[in-house]
């Protein structure tokens, strides 16, 4: 009878912590900030309602390079796609600030011209525990 109520107890309680891991509400604080620079770009900002877990924090963003000649003119862009990541940030009372950086975009001008890159989108993925608890994409 003492293990069975011990059971019972235990199932109760394991019941109880996988519905406090569920009750997390992962959300921005405010908008992430984005700044460009060299033909990457980075994303800043905070989350909360996170666990107690390891975060990663996935940044896919696209962008348009064009060239401009020596005479001004300005050919179609290219577009490519770049991606950054930061990894094992440890939450803060659920919440953890960021800063992630993609790679830079490749050069496609040819010499003598001069890139230009303009960021089109921006995708943040949160992974916590191997699972996506946040995706949100940003577009300019």
């Amino acid at each position: 009878m003492f293990r069975r109520r011990l059971l019972v107890v235990a199932l109760a309680i394991l019941i109880a912590s996988v519905g406090a891991v569920f009750a997390a509400n992962p959300h921005f604080v405010g908008s992430p900030m984005f700044s460009a620079s060299g033909g990457a770009l980075t994303a800043t900002g905070k989350i909360a309602g996170l666990g107690n877990r390891d975060v990663t924090i996935v940044l896919d963003a696209t962008g348009v390079t064009t060239c401009r000649n020596r005479g001004g003119n300005v050919p179609p862009g290219q577009t490519e796609t770049v991606s950054g990541q930061v990894s094992d940030l440890r939450p803060e009372n659920g919440q953890v600030t960021f800063s992630v950086t993609t790679a830079s975009v490749s050069n496609p001008c040819p010499d003598h011209m001069a890139p230009s890159t303009t960021f089109t989108s921006a995708t943040l993925t949160v992974f916590q525990g191997g699972s996506v608890v946040l995706q949100q994409t940003f577009t300019s």
